[in-house]
């Protein structure tokens, strides 16, 4: 995908879209495409982001495992922005995130997001 076609989609399909033209521009270069397999956990709850995470295809499931307030598990459509309140407030990632088929994602390292 060109920067202009990640730009494109990013502004139609993502939340990210609210953003201006210029700070979307920035994100689409710097995105990096990552192919996660099947029953891989990208993310665990309780640890400190890596990545900035946008889903462009396949499907993961979201829960709580933590005993005191566990949640019920959750999927992600195609365009979810993952961990963006936690890279903004310096937050734990408060669920673990586990791929159920091979997924497509845009990545952004946390040290480049900020």
């Amino acid at each position: 995908m060109t920067s202009l076609d990640s730009l494109v989609w990013l502004q139609e399909r993502t939340a990210l879209g609210i953003l201006s033209p210029t700070v979307l521009e920035t994100i689409s270069t710097v995105v990096e495409e990552q192919i996660i397999p099947a029953n891989t956990r990208l993310i665990e709850e309780d640890t400190i982001p890596v990545a900035l995470y946008i889903l462009i295809q396949g499907q993961l499931e979201s829960n709580r495992i933590n005993q005191l307030a566990p949640t019920a598990p959750y999927g992600f459509l195609p365009g979810a922005v993952i961990n963006l309140q936690e890279l903004l407030l310096e937050e734990l990632a408060p669920q673990t995130v586990t791929t159920l088929s091979e997924c497509h994602l845009w990545a952004v390292p946390a040290a480049t997001f900020r």
